[in-house]
């Protein structure tokens, strides 16, 4: 028996990798789950009808009891994947994984020694970094203090994103991703939303997984255009559900100005200081606590910092 790994038959951690086209990449992710120092898990990758030879390389792992593979019939985007993952998931929890990222070791000893101390926790995340592809730091992410109301810190921006975060087989089995095209880029944050909405959010204040930075992350690929009308669809289908709208009604201006927040970024990332701080300013407007948070000061800072290296 391998350390960690437990004598019932289902395991403790389901680990879903939805994947496209990354035949050059996903071996370091499912390495870095072999890897873990807590072993009681089973690996769902749900390939998104690749064109290249992803499935082909996968063979070789899936010599691996623990590794199950499903190939989509038709391309669906990330939102199905996800959900086929969850469909597929046995275990006790479940973590989401891009096929060009990776987890640190301890990651799952981490969030198995969390479940057991906080057996209410339904979900809960740990923290992450950005790394280049050759493993060199880049970023380190300002996750707000985790404690007082999560819910309205996660409206402000999705410090989630879709990596170190863990639910339990209820709640995974009860939610799904949005699959609507117009909401391809923030399915994650507005996945997330709805359970934090529900759910109190638990952390464990370490670092324990890396996003990799490469030229072909989907995330580089976004357009200030196609971020606006994602916007105007979710603060619509918050409006509109009743349910969601009794839960985030009160809250969508906050919402709303993460938007802009994050607007802001992709602006300043695309050098566009101009168009930065108006998004910057609209923020404010629609919520000003947003003026306290390391995010905005980062944005509003960042033309000035630049000048002074030039």
């Amino acid at each position: 028996m391998n350390p960690g790994q437990q004598s019932n038959s289902q395991p403790f951690f389901t680990v879903i990798i939805p994947t496209y086209n990354r035949a050059h990449l996903i071996g370091k992710t499912i390495d870095s789950v072999l890897d873990q120092t807590f072993q009681d898990f089973e690996i769902v990758i749900v390939d998104n009808k690749s064109t290249d030879n992803t499935t082909e390389m996968l063979q070789t792992y899936l010599r691996d009891p623990r590794i199950t593979l499903y190939v989509q019939k038709e391309n669906y985007e990330r939102s199905n994947s996800r959900n086929r993952g969850m469909s597929l998931a046995t275990g006790k929890y479940s973590t989401f994984l891009d096929s060009d990222d990776i987890i640190y070791k301890d990651s799952l000893a981490l969030a198995h020694d969390f479940a057991l101390k906080n057996t209410a926790s339904k979900v809960f995340h740990h923290y992450y970094e950005t790394v280049d592809t050759s493993g060199k730091h880049v970023y380190t992410y300002s996750f707000p203090p985790p404690s007082g109301d999560m819910l309205k810190k996660l409206l402000q921006g999705n410090f989630l994103s879709c990596i170190g975060v863990f639910t339990s087989r209820d709640i995974y089995t009860k939610y799904l991703f949005d699959e609507n095209k117009a909401s391809l880029g923030s399915e994650d944050w507005d996945f997330w939303i709805r359970v934090v909405a529900d759910h109190p959010l638990g952390v464990i204040p370490k670092v324990a997984a890396a996003i990799i930075q490469h030229d072909e992350r989907t995330v580089m690929q976004n357009k200030i255009a196609g971020i606006l009308v994602r916007k105007d669809y979710y603060m619509n289908k918050y409006r509109t559900n009743p349910e969601l709208a009794s839960r985030l009604g009160k809250h969508l201006h906050i919402f709303e100005a993460g938007f802009y927040l994050y607007t802001a970024t992709v602006s300043y990332q695309a050098r566009l200081y101009g168009q930065g701080y108006m998004f910057l300013f609209r923020a404010f407007l629609k919520y000003p606590p947003c003026a306290f948070t390391i995010v905005f000061w980062k944005i509003l800072l960042s033309p000035i910092k630049n000048m002074i290296r030039k």
